[in-house]
């Protein structure tokens, strides 16, 4: 009997651990990348895509000389959620996004979405979402030189 006690107690600690996983927004709330990459919130314990009615981060590329463009999007199953990215040129969503993309609208290169370019080396991405339905995508946008660079 002593035996089975310590048994079953070992044998419900990857239960507990389960029980304990949560959905988490992919990004951290800054980074400092020349690519960085969008994806849906997800279960921090099997990656699994889950619901989560907003994530965003902010996004620098390490030196001011640097703009956002080559925007690339995939939605791998749209949920019909009202799923939205937006690109802001700047920390803060108070202004106007210079990037909209809907879910379910994939964006690959040469698309206009694709083309269009930030204003300012810090860009802040936002995922929101009206619907309870967890949506997968996967993208990135980078950072390049502004030197040389037509604005479009």
């Amino acid at each position: 009997m002593f035996v089975l006690v310590p048994l079953a107690v070992f044998l419900l600690i990857p239960c507990m651990t389960i029980a304990q996983s949560q959905c988490v927004c992919y990004e951290e709330s800054k980074v400092t990348t020349l690519s960085a990459v969008l994806c849906n919130a997800h279960n921090n314990t099997d990656f699994s895509a889950c619901y989560s009615a907003s994530c965003s981060f902010e996004a620098y590329p390490g030196d001011e000389s640097f703009i956002w463009t080559g925007l690339n999007v995939r939605w791998s199953y749209s949920g019909n959620s009202g799923g939205l990215l937006q690109f802001f040129d700047s920390s803060s969503d108070s202004t106007i996004p210079f990037i909209e993309v809907s879910e379910g609208q994939d964006v690959v290169d040469g698309d206009a979405k694709n083309l269009i370019k930030s204003t300012s080396a810090t860009i802040l991405v936002k995922y929101t979402q009206t619907g309870a339905v967890p949506n997968k995508y996967l993208g990135v946008i980078h950072a390049v030189p502004a030197s040389g660079i037509s604005k479009q």
